[in-house]
């Protein structure tokens, strides 16, 4: 992800957070499971992610990204940490 810059040049506070808030999901270490707890954060609110992690792993999703269901568990529960974090 690039940073996008303010009108002055600098980088905008709430993408200095968001940077800051995928702290968790940084440190995935399996490219798969990285890619979808990303794009789980950017797409889903905590309260989405909260469902989604208290129920069934989401075959389709799991399909999609070619995750299994621990990396589809692990993804999840990263994003949700890193929403968390956000405040």
């Amino acid at each position: 992800m690039t940073p996008s810059l303010g009108v002055n040049g600098k980088v905008d506070i709430t993408t200095k957070e968001r940077i800051k808030s995928m702290e968790m999901i940084d440190q995935l270490r399996d490219g798969k499971t990285k890619a979808f707890a990303k794009h789980c954060f950017e797409r889903y609110s905590p309260e989405e992610l909260n469902t989604a992690s208290e129920g069934a792993p989401d075959q389709d999703e799991m399909a999609h990204w070619e995750i299994t269901v621990g990396q589809w568990e692990e993804a999840i529960a990263a994003a949700l940490a890193d929403h968390h974090a956000q405040g």
